[in-house]
Order: structure tokens, then C-alpha cells, then sequence
């Protein structure tokens, strides 16, 4: 049963995206361990976490650790699973995808309680942490770890905005055309929007009509779990 509800998340954490299915060329270790304590011990983590293990920048396997007495161990594991499956899919495609797309992506793979609860956290956000759709699209290194936290959560909002709002074909081409191209020329070109900041109006207003959906329920889960439908943030 686990194996296969594993499958089944690799399968959905892709094809969700556009991006077809695959097999694993590189070993991906699952461990889970009993407590928090242990997982100190024997692996000097302090929680549950994911990690890619490189040799001479080639990656050798992907690993993740999952700590049992969590209060929902498994709400975690799309989101890993997920970042496995991405980085898996740039070693056999031999294509870069964005950071931002990796962890938004990856987010919003999970449980609709878990989406909904990223989402609400983006609107409560500080104005001076919010980060425009400029620095989502092109930041790539982290001071700390709780600029990881805001940045992941802030692209899963972004992922969401491009997917629903714009299409799956158009996403597709802003990633893949974004990996060799000046991210800038092909926003404009795939988006069209003049400029980062005439963009940002949209996304603003994109923010402000999903905040009031959300509190009064009106956002169905297929939305949030990028299945595929007409329904529109208005």
C-alpha cells in the first residue's frame, strides 16, 4: 500500500505540471524514523527533511527523511517526493527549472488543508517580506532558513496565479524557455505584460480576489489542486 500510494504521488507530482511520467535513474531513499530524537542521532537533523546527494555536481540519489511522531508524518511527503521527481526530470531532461517552480510546485502538490494553509499565510505576510514577481522569478540563494520559508510559500502562490489563471501551455513555455533565455524577455514575450511591475498589478489583484474566496470558502479543492477546470478567481 505504501509503495503504491508512492507511485501515485510521483505520478500526479508531474503530470500535474504538464510533464509526463517517469522512472527513477537515480536511487531515491525513503527513511522514516521513529522520533525526533533518533533522527538526531543518527542523522543530526532536527526535523524531517529532503536532500539531493551530488558527486562532482553530478547527483547521485535523492533522500528523504520522515520523523513518525510528527502529528501528520505523511502530510509532508508529497511536498519531498515532489522535489525528488523535479530533480529527476532536470537530470533525464537535461533542463534547469526554475527554483521557484520547484518548491511552489512542489507545495502545492500536497493536501488541500496544507495549500490552504501556505496560501493564508502568504496574505498575512508583512509588506516589507513580500516579494515582487521579480524577485520570486530570479532570486536563487537564501540568507537563512526563514527566508526559504517565505520564499517557498510565496512561489506556491505565484505557481498557482501562472497555472490557473494563464494555462498550463504558457507555464510550460515560461519554464522551459526561462532556462536558456534572459527570464525578463521571455516573461514578456510568453505573458505579455510590458514589464514586471505591470505584472505585479495583475498578480496584486489576483492576491486581494483569492484572499476573499478563501475566507468565505468559495474556492473549490480542484482549483487548488490544479485538476483541470474553467473556474476563475474574479
Amino acid at each position: 500500500m505504501i509503495r503504491i500510494n508512492i507511485e501515485k504521488i510521483k505520478k500526479l507530482s508531474l503530470t500535474r505540471w504538464g510533464f509526463e511520467d517517469l522512472n527513477f535513474s537515480k536511487e531515491c531513499r525513503i527513511f522514516c524514523v521513529p522520533s525526533k530524537e533518533l533522527l538526531k542521532e543518527l542523522f543530526n537533523a532536527d526535523e524531517s527533511k529532503f536532500e539531493i546527494i551530488k558527486k562532482d555536481d553530478e547527483i547521485q540519489m535523492t533522500t528523504i527523511w520522515i520523523v513518525l511522531d510528527d502529528p501528520n508524518p505523511l502530510k509532508i511527503l508529497p511536498n519531498y517526493i515532489s522535489k525528488a521527481c523535479f530533480a529527476e526530470l532536470e537530470l533525464q531532461k537535461k533542463i534547469k527549472l526554475p527554483q521557484w517552480f520547484k518548491l511552489g510546485a512542489s507545495k502545492l502538490n500536497c493536501s488541500v488543508t496544507e495549500i490552504e494553509k501556505d496560501l493564508k499565510f502568504c496574505f498575512s505576510i508583512d509588506a516589507k517580506d513580500r516579494l515582487s514577481s521579480e524577485k520570486i522569478f530570479t532570486i536563487n540563494e537564501f540568507k537563512s532558513k526563514g527566508e526559504i520559508i517565505l520564499f517557498e510559500k510565496q512561489s506556491s502562490l505565484m505557481c498557482l496565479f501562472l497555472r490557473k489563471e494563464f494555462g498550463e501551455a504558457k507555464l510550460q513555455g515560461f519554464l522551459r524557455l526561462s532556462s536558456k533565455n534572459k527570464v525578463e524577455d521571455v516573461f514578456k514575450m510568453i505573458y505579455g505584460f510590458d514589464s514586471f511591475s505591470d505584472f505585479d498589478l495583475s498578480y496584486g489583484r489576483f492576491n486581494k480576489d483569492l484572499k476573499i474566496a478563501l475566507n468565505k470558502k468559495l474556492v473549490p479543492n480542484y482549483y487548488l489542486t490544479i485538476s483541470k477546470s474553467s473556474f476563475k478567481i474574479k
